[in-house]
């Protein structure tokens, strides 16, 4: 009696697998063919996967997803990614459904998306990235729906992304379309219905003509655009500068970001001379023929970061910069400023009116700068400042009306650093005081109105002797 029951027991649990519709509540990875072509044995009627599925690895030896053709759902992610031998994705062909993010990464065989004929939704992202053998997006016709972002990045081959212009532009949430060499055809239905209305972020640029920016697809689409309410700009030509005002009638206000990196193109900045704000980063790098920022001379507000010379943690200098002239009227900066690689600047005229830093300020790598005149206004910085490794610097006069540092402050590896003249007016710096290596140092005179609230590091000053302290 007791082996009828455990064999009645196995046959329903057989049943309930033979006749179930859905499976791996924690997803699957295939990582070789051999997994995909079983999959169709281990799971026969299995049509929905709950879980997230990932194809491919670094050792991947898959050259057919034909084992995965009873898929119509997956609850998930689906992530494509290193699959070297990979041609297309013939085999996913009755997938209609991705309750998560569609990710397509670095396939260096797949020349397009066929097999994705019947997809309709994605239930968040679509990302398409560094994909160095993909030339068409064929396959992707049935997709109507994306409750996320779309991203296609560093496709080196892509020439078109026609394939995407049924998706309704209600569902997209940010837009980022960018270092695309091939891609000139962006005027697609869905796109030009996103910029005509945009409800997020738009990231184009890097592509190839015709698909190099907002206003040149906008152009191609047959609409005129205003300001992108959620930014970002990014100028790389001069043309793009010149062109500004025309192609963003009566933008004077950005929500986003604006990214200034030109290289040996960009000469000067006066086609941005109606902005009066940025509501997210501004970034001015790898400008090598720039020698002043004369164009921004209506900019009263930055809400995000300034970076001058720098993008993240890359030397991206702007090496003929000589002065900050340009930005006059900026009063204040809500999040951090940083001024870095800029070797020809000599000082920082043009912060004249710049009353309060938000966050953190570093000043460092400038091999000419000799002085910091141009921050007589500048009264508070909100978190750490730092000033480190300028050669040329032998006083901080420029800093007379500073009076309040909300975090740490540290002066560092300056060679020609003598004084600390110019930090007089300085009472409250909340974090500790770090002054070390720099080997002219000889006086500390400067800080007699300083009162420190945590630690003081002063070390490695060679010049510096405790009979010449002139702290308080």
């Amino acid at each position: 009696m007791r082996k009828l029951i455990v064999l009645i027991l196995l046959f329903i649990a057989f049943q309930g697998r033979i006749f179930s519709q859905s499976c791996l509540p924690e997803g699957a990875h295939f990582y070789h063919q051999g997994l995909i072509d079983n999959f169709y044995f281990d799971y026969p009627n299995c049509t929905q996967i709950l879980g997230s599925v990932t194809i491919g690895s670094n050792n991947s030896d898959i050259t057919s997803l034909w084992g995965l053709q009873n898929i119509t759902s997956i609850g998930g992610d689906l992530t494509i990614v290193t699959n070297n031998y990979l041609l297309s994705l013939n085999g996913l062909d009755n997938l209609a459904h991705i309750g998560g993010d569609l990710y397509i990464i670095d396939n260096d065989a797949l020349f397009s998306f066929s097999g994705l004929d019947e997809l309709a939704q994605i239930g968040d992202d679509l990302k398409i990235v560094n994909d160095s053998a993909l030339i068409s997006l064929s396959g992707l016709y049935s997709l109507t729906t994306i409750e996320g972002d779309i991203i296609i990045n560093g496709n080196p081959v892509l020439i078109n992304i026609s394939r995407l212009e049924n998706i309704s532009a209600s569902s997209i949430n940010d837009l980022s379309v960018f270092q695309n060499i091939s891609l000139s055809e962006c005027a697609i239905e869905s796109i030009c219905n996103y910029l005509s209305a945009p409800t997020g972020v738009i990231n184009i640029y890097n592509n190839a003509p015709g698909c190099n920016n907002p206003p040149e697809i906008a152009n191609a689409c047959g609409i005129t655009l205003s300001c992108l309410p959620y930014g970002n700009y990014y100028f790389f030509l001069q043309n793009e500068i010149d062109s500004f005002q025309v192609n963003n009638s009566n933008c004077t206000q950005i929500e986003g970001d604006v990214t200034i990196c030109g290289g040996s193109n960009i000469t000067n900045l006066y086609g941005l001379n109606r902005l009066t704000q940025i509501d997210g980063n501004l970034k001015i790098y790898n400008n090598l023929v720039l020698n002043n920022l004369s164009g921004l001379d209506s900019l009263e507000i930055v809400e995000g970061a300034v970076r001058i010379g720098i993008h993240l943690d890359t030397n991206c200098g702007n090496p003929m910069l000589t002065n900050l002239t340009g930005l006059n009227n900026l009063n204040s900066i809500n999040g951090s400023l940083s001024i870095r690689y800029n070797n020809a600047l000599l000082n920082l005229i043009g912060l004249d009116v710049l009353d309060s830093i938000g966050e953190g300020f570093d000043i460092g790598e400038n091999a000419s700068l000799t002085s910091l005149t141009g921050l007589n206004s500048l009264t508070s910085i909100g978190s750490g400042f730092q000033i480190y490794n300028n050669e040329s610097l032998t006083n901080l006069a420029g800093l007379s009306a500073l009076n309040f540092i909300g975090g740490n402050m540290s002066i560092n590896d300056n060679s020609s650093l003598i004084s600390l003249d110019g930090l007089n007016a300085l009472t409250t710096c909340t974090g500790g005081l770090s002054i070390g290596d720099n080997p002219s140092l000889t006086s500390l005179s400067g800080l007699n109105s300083l009162e420190i609230a945590a630690s003081i590091n002063i070390s490695y000053n060679d010049s510096l002797t405790s009979a010449k302290l002139g702290m308080n």
